[in-house]
């Protein structure tokens, strides 16, 4: 296992003006946003359904587990 050693990093606000950052076309940003967004808005539709899903089947968990415990219905033996 090698060693590292941590070093940090000071950025100095006067050294800010000598860097040069890319600056992307505000209708390429829209576009950017516009395909984000679309798919976050599937990712949430697919989490909500798996979310109503596993709803449903902790459901019908408990009311499986309700019936047994009851004895509305019998655990079958293995033969």
């Amino acid at each position: 296992m090698s060693n590292f050693i941590l070093q940090s990093t000071v950025i100095y606000s006067y050294s800010l003006k000598d860097i040069l950052l890319p600056v992307i076309p505000a209708d390429e940003q829209e576009k950017i946003y516009a395909y984000l967004s679309k798919k976050c808005m599937a990712i949430d539709g697919i989490i909500a359904e798996k979310q109503k899903a596993l709803a449903t089947i902790t459901q019908h968990k408990k009311s499986l587990i309700y019936e047994y415990v009851t004895g509305k219905k019998r655990v079958k033996e293995v033969q």
